[in-house]
This record gives structure tokens, sequence and C-alpha cells, in this order.
């Protein structure tokens, strides 16, 4: 249902200074994240690569309170 993606980052000059990529969980063919965030306005949108988790913490803690629990 949700996917690990992160942000494309700027685009203003091609290079990109890599300070850490967060995850987000993001549902396909949408443009906000679970924790409410979304790329701005001079990125380039969401990254076509494919995180292996979600590491952002508020994402995971609101895929944690949409997981059915047993018993």
């Amino acid at each position: 249902m949700f996917e690990p993606r992160t942000k494309a980052g700027r685009c203003a000059n091609g290079s990109e200074r890599d300070r850490g990529k967060v995850a987000h969980a993001v549902a396909p063919n949408a443009w906000r994240a679970l924790c409410g965030t979304e790329p701005g306005r001079t990125s380039a949108g969401w990254s076509q690569w494919k995180a292996e988790a979600v590491t952002c913490p508020r994402c995971a803690r609101k895929l944690r309170e949409l997981e059915p629990t047993a018993g």
C-alpha cells in the first residue's frame, strides 16, 4: 500500500550535497507522504529510486498505527 520513497532534491545547479536520505511512506501516485511532508517547490519531486525501508520516524509511527492488531 505504501512504499518507501525519498525526495529527489533541488535541481538548481545539478549538484547535490548528500546529507543522507530520509525514506518516507508514500502511497502510489500520491504527492504527500504519510507524515505530511511533500517535495518543495524547487524540488524535482519524489525520486524514482526506492529505498529498502521507511526511515522517517513520523511515517514509521503512523504505519504502526495503521497495522491491524492481532488478537
